[in-house]
């Protein structure tokens, strides 16, 4: 409700008695706020330690305020990346690139070196089941002479057991060279096998392109030695059977021979020793290509082991290429089988292995670039702000009013990225 102080005026000294009767003055709240200044009652002003209701409480300056004393004068220096102007943005994204191209080699080649290392372990797998056979025939052969030669002991005038026990002799010593022999080879691929693996394990662990690389065509280079040795293995065996074939076709012919001349006129006779002549002479033939091949791959052989890189791979398939020739002239099977595959998956994780080296090689070049743009800060001035006077400076000249929006607008950035 509106409030109204009447005021009724009636001095002569001022009007009329006719004019005071009737003169009424009306002055409302907010006139008097304006004629009269406002005086604070006691208990409103603010007091040190006390509440709006006199409660003591702590003081608003809790430990005495700020003691860090803020200089008067701000300055900082202005500082320039000349690299970011000689190329150094393009030398790090090469860099980052070459680096990228790298990881990408480095995990090809250990595939690559897995995948060759998996075809040396299975031909390592057929190498022992290889000796393993090898060792059973000794054993029992060995026991048959034993067994032969206490017979001929038992009757040392009867012929036909002398000649069994010298018979059985000799298979069993032959025998025995033939597992010691296949089972050194299993050994070698054993060896060669387990030690690709290793490097291949390694090579899949490690953090960095160098590394893997490395142990990469570690695990290539065993794997095209331990191919090679197969290779070896299996031209050997065909060789050898190929041997064992001519001289027994030569002993076929010669005891057909001997019975033509024995009945010359018999023309049977005379037919088993010609046909026993031509197989001789065939197996012969092939006999000496057999070695021939086989010879062949241990050349092979002896070059991966004195090389490395492609060469190395290159000389692996070499010696199995000459190893199926060896197998073929026998007219056999091959001990080891997949040794061209092998030898392909060799030589495809030596040329990963050499991708991946040279990508390395082009990684440490992109960095050692990258590096010759660091630390080429320069310091180009000095930024000056008074706070006393509201002053800003560079290098002692002041900003213009657009150099202190721009600089306002850039510190506003900076600092929103920091959040």
């Amino acid at each position: 409700m509106k409030k109204v102080l009447i005021l009724i005026f009636a001095s002569s000294n001022l009007l009329s008695p006719v004019e005071a009767k009737d003169l009424i003055l009306e002055v409302t709240k907010k006139d008097c706020r304006r004629a009269v200044r406002h005086m604070p009652s006691a208990d409103v002003a603010y007091k040190p330690g006390l509440d709006a209701r006199g409660r003591w409480v702590g003081a608003a300056d809790v430990g005495g305020g700020s003691r860090i004393k803020l200089p008067d004068v701000f300055e900082f220096n202005v500082n320039v990346d000349i690299r970011r102007y000689l190329g150094g943005p393009e030398a790090d994204a090469a860099a980052a690139s070459t680096a990228a191209i790298a990881a990408d080699q480095a995990k090809s080649a250990v595939t690559a070196a897995s995948t060759a290392v998996a075809a040396v372990e299975a031909a390592a797998s057929e190498a022992q089941v290889i000796a393993d056979a090898a060792n059973i025939d000794s054993t029992s052969t060995t026991a048959n002479a034993a067994n032969a030669l206490a017979e001929h002991e038992a009757d040392p005038l009867n012929q036909e057991k002398k000649d069994a026990a010298i018979t059985t002799a000799a298979a069993a010593a032959s025998a025995s060279a033939l597992a010691a022999s296949t089972g050194a080879d299993a050994a070698v691929l054993q060896r060669l096998s387990k030690a690709g693996r290793v490097a291949v394990d390694a090579a899949d662990k490690a953090s960095n392109a160098v590394d893997k690389a490395a142990n990469a065509t570690a695990a290539s280079e065993l794997a095209a030695e331990a191919i090679s040795a197969a290779a070896v293995i299996t031209a050997t065996a065909a060789a050898d059977a190929a041997a064992t074939a001519a001289s027994e076709a030569e002993a076929t012919a010669a005891t057909a021979l001997a019975a033509h001349k024995a009945d010359p006129s018999n023309e049977v006779k005379e037919g088993v020793f010609t046909a026993a002549t031509a197989a001789a002479t065939i197996a012969a033939s092939a006999s000496a290509a057999s070695s021939a091949s086989a010879a062949a791959v241990v050349s092979s052989a002896t070059i991966v082991k004195s090389t490395s890189g492609a060469t190395r791979a290159t000389a692996a398939k070499t010696a199995t290429t000459a190893a199926a020739e060896a197998v073929a002239a026998s007219g056999g099977t091959a001990v080891i089988s997949n040794l061209s595959d092998g030898a392909a998956d060799t030589v495809s994780a030596a040329g990963a292995a050499i991708v991946s080296s040279d990508a390395n090689t082009a990684l440490v070049k992109a960095f050692r670039d990258a590096q010759k743009y660091g630390g080429l800060n320069m310091a180009v001035g000095k930024v000056r702000f008074d706070i006393l006077k509201g002053t800003l400076t560079f290098n002692g000249q002041p900003f213009s009013v657009s150099d202190q929006a721009m600089l306002a607008r850039v510190c506003q950035e900076r600092l929103n990225k920091r959040r």
